[in-house]
């Protein structure tokens, strides 16, 4: 059972791929803008990914690299977990962070809980890849800064935090999907194949009170290149036998990469029909798969933009 002190970072364990991990995203109302930001502990907690990305108006904006930078081993949420400018900082537990960041751009934002945790171990298949894992969805308010011109966010998110051993080798492929249509509805599908093994999991949140997924499906339709989804069939059952039909369309795009794992993320729209009532959302489909090298190479010309912006924001 997750408990408030798992908020915290644990007692790292001595396999050598553990990881402890934190991954926020938000997107606007208005399907202008997404944003996600993640930090990674390894290394028995000495050392720290850090990463924040923006898209604005379909288009990749502003990356912030943190990558392999020392970490302090009795940093604790309370006072700010950091990667480089990128901070992470508990106000409460399973219901309100901050996050921040000074660098090439300030980011001063607020994310604040409007569903209750989700234990990945309550339904669904795990897998032995960060097998301590919960989610939630929630709201995000405050401000973006960059290149002189200050923004305003307000919108919805979700967050995820899990921590056990995480080799990416092992992992073929997932699709992630989370989406948000107001403080009464939110779903996230996870679907992947870990080590050669299906693992599916999630959960639908319907008025404060969260179900498990008993089963999911995602037929994609790619767009000019497969592996890009430009919209998506998303069909789930939660544990009470209700039954979803979600459609999503792709609103912008950034493809990210990790020892051969390419990651699509797609910010996208969402549309669902419950108790008869038709529901407009907003989230991500977030698309892994292991491309090889010769693909990887084929998808360089993609990747270029991201990593431009990576390179900028690394010497601002």
């Amino acid at each position: 059972m997750i408990s408030a002190q798992d908020e915290e970072l644990h007692v790292p364990g001595s396999a050598a791929h553990w990881q402890e991990s934190y991954y926020f995203n938000w997107a606007d109302l208005d399907g202008s803008s997404f944003g996600l930001a993640r930090i990674g502990f390894q290394d028995g907690g000495t050392r720290a990914d850090g990463v924040l990305i923006t898209m604005r108006e379909g288009k990749a904006e502003y990356v912030y690299p943190a990558i392999g930078v020392k970490a302090d081993p009795d940093q604790t949420a309370r006072t700010g977990l950091r990667a480089g400018g990128l901070a992470f900082t508990m106000r409460e537990p399973h219901r309100r962070w901050d996050i921040s960041l000074d660098a090439g751009a300030q980011v001063d934002l607020t994310w604040e809980a409007t569903t209750p945790v989700h234990d990945f171990h309550q339904g669904g298949q795990l897998g032995d890849v960060a097998a301590e894992h919960f989610e939630q969805a929630g709201a995000v308010s405050g401000t973006f800064s960059h290149n002189g011109v200050d923004r305003e966010v307000s919108g919805f998110g979700h967050r995820d935090k899990s921590w056990g051993v995480r080799d990416w080798a092992g992992i073929r492929g997932w699709e992630w999907i989370s989406a948000q249509f107001g403080a009464g509805f939110a779903f996230n599908v996870t679907i992947g194949v870990v080590d050669g093994k299906p693992v599916h999991n999630g959960f639908v949140s319907r008025d404060g009170v969260n179900r498990g997924l008993a089963r999911a499906t995602v037929d994609y339709r790619w767009g000019s290149r497969k592996h890009v989804p430009v919209a998506a069939r998303i069909d789930f059952t939660d544990t009470e036998g209700e039954t979803y039909r979600v459609t999503s369309a792709a609103l912008a795009q950034v493809p990210l990469v990790k020892k051969g794992l390419f990651i699509q993320e797609t910010h996208s729209s969402f549309d669902v029909v419950v108790d008869g009532v038709p529901l407009r959302g907003i989230g991500v489909m977030e698309h892994a798969w292991h491309a090889g090298l010769v693909k990887s190479m084929a998808r360089l010309p993609r990747l270029a933009p991201v990593l431009a912006l990576s390179v900028r924001g690394r010497r601002a």
